[in-house]
């Protein structure tokens, strides 16, 4: 049985960020990405030393964070 015939994009976000590999893919795509960063959810404690250090949390290293890119389910609804 054939389970990832949805399975688009599989990337590892280790080097680089989420934020890194999104662009990377919409590149290579040759379409655009627009990041809603208040959707992705990044640690509380990340959050703290990103801020006082001025850094976005979307393009640092993230050992052990995948991005996975499947097909959106077009279910119809009655």
């Amino acid at each position: 049985m054939d389970t990832t015939h949805e399975l688009h994009v599989i990337r590892d976000a280790t080097r680089g960020g989420v934020g890194t590999v999104l662009y990377e893919i919409a590149g290579q795509s040759q379409v655009g990405v627009q990041i809603d960063a208040a959707k992705i959810p990044v640690a509380t404690e990340v959050q703290g030393v990103c801020g006082m250090l001025g850094l976005e949390p979307l393009y640092l290293a993230c050992e052990g964070t995948m991005v996975i890119m499947l097909r959106r389910n077009r279910q119809k609804r009655s």
